[in-house]
């Protein structure tokens, strides 16, 4: 090979290493750091609500209000891809975001697609937390609480802290898009509220229930018996609190383990899927001293008393979501599928009408 032949060849590699050489990567105040993303659909267009970190703040934070060390940023467009971009030229860093949020209008359309363009486009981590707002997204995002933390930051505790006690379900995003895709399975996510604080002009993020999707959009909300009702049949009840009457006044039973198991069956051309929690509880009382001489009888007629409050709450929840509204919490079509795929073949498992339940607690 001579040397016109040799440079030419290398050429190519010689201007690609060199210009790499020149790339700059962006600072840290020329980044749009993402605390929370809230998306909304208004009159046919997409505004795409962000609450951000103000990289130019400064300082250490000590004594500042998380309000002055966040930005909202608002953008507008006829898709999720057109509304990005900011005026001041900061490029948008959607990984480090904790909550992604739902506006009642957006969630009644095309979700699924919406949060896999999310996913896949705006790079946003695939266990951030998927939450629906009551009305508005931009309302919880721009909510001031007065906290000292970030307003993402203390909603997102507030979930996993509402999870861990067996109040409402936690969703990461890769689940619920899971979920959404798979044909029969009902996604769900918590819905959040905006209020007045009862002491001061700043505002309370509340959990309100549960959002239930079919595989493209909202279909409705729960009350908070149906969530602890969803909680229990999928075995998420957490730290979950009974408080029955016993001889000696109201007891706490605190929930040290729960699982629900279910089983399905084919009886008379029809599947039957039978359902069994079983729960270990601490009697918060008994623990502490405070219910001296606690008979066998007593602690029986509690148990009673809780096992029947489940079978109530588990009953309501099935009836509600399941056999009224075709939302398969409990992945009944999935579990034909596997154990019976002759019956899901014969019959593509019309829930409502194919199926029956048979709980036990």
């Amino acid at each position: 090979m001579n040397k016109k032949a040799f440079f030419a060849a290398f050429l190519p590699l010689i201007l690609l290493f060199s210009s790499c050489s020149q790339i700059k990567a962006p600072e840290l105040s020329e980044r749009l750091i993402a605390e929370a993303v809230g998306v909304d659909l208004i009159n046919g267009e997409y505004v795409i609500s962000v609450q951000a970190l103000d990289t130019g703040a400064g300082g250490s934070g000590e004594g500042v209000d998380a309000n002055e060390k966040t930005k909202i940023y608002t953008f507008h467009g006829i898709t999720p891809g057109s509304a990005k971009g900011t005026d001041d030229g900061l490029i948008p860093l959607y990984s480090h975001a904790r909550l992604l949020i739902l506006g009642r209008e957006a969630a009644e359309k095309n979700t699924a697609r919406l949060l896999d363009f999310f996913l896949r486009e705006y790079n946003v981590k695939s266990d951030i937390l998927i939450v629906a707002a009551q009305e508005k997204a931009s309302d919880v995002i721009n909510a001031d609480t007065g906290s000292a933390a970030t307003d993402a930051a203390v909603t997102e505790r507030n979930l996993r802290a509402g999870s861990e006690n067996g109040v409402n379900v936690l969703m990461p995003l890769y689940r619920f898009v899971n979920l959404m895709l798979t044909p029969g399975d009902a996604a769900y996510c918590p819905v959040v509220a905006v209020t007045d604080s009862p002491v001061s002009d700043k505002k309370n993020i509340v959990i309100t229930g549960t959002a239930l999707f079919d595989n493209e959009k909202l279909l409705f909300e729960t009350d908070e018996e149906l969530t602890r009702g969803i909680l229990l049949l999928t075995s998420e009840a957490g730290d979950m609190i009974f408080t029955p009457k016993g001889e000696k006044g109201i007891y706490t039973l605190k929930t040290v383990k729960s699982k629900t198991k279910i089983k399905p069956s084919e009886k008379n051309g029809r599947m039957v899927f039978g359902i069994k929690t079983e729960l270990i509880c601490d009697i918060t009382e008994y623990a502490q001293g405070a219910l001296d001489g606690l008979t066998l009888s007593d602690i029986e007629e509690t148990e009673k008393a809780v096992e029947k409050e489940i079978a109530q709450t588990e009953n309501r929840t099935l009836e509600t979501l399941f056999l009224k509204n075709g939302c398969d919490i409990c992945r009944f079509g999935r579990r034909t599928l596997l154990r019976c795929p002759g019956f899901y073949e014969k019959y593509k498992l019309s829930p409502i009408t194919l199926t029956e339940y048979e709980t036990e607690v």
